[in-house]
């Protein structure tokens, strides 16, 4: 069985440049506030997503 799921091109603006560079150029890519506060944001998704994604 073959599933396809379609691109899109990517849509990042000045807000999301600054964010990742901020990011970059504290040298933390992980356990960091921003971390946290980039997973409390997707926490609330159901999980019927996250089984849909590791299905497939």
């Amino acid at each position: 069985m073959t599933i396809k799921i379609p691109l899109s091109d990517i849509d990042l603006g000045d807000e999301e440049t600054e964010a990742v560079t901020k990011v970059l150029k504290s040298k933390w890519l992980s356990m960091r506030p921003m971390t946290e506060e980039f997973e409390n944001k997707f926490a609330h998704i159901p999980i019927i997503i996250e089984l849909f994604v590791l299905h497939f």
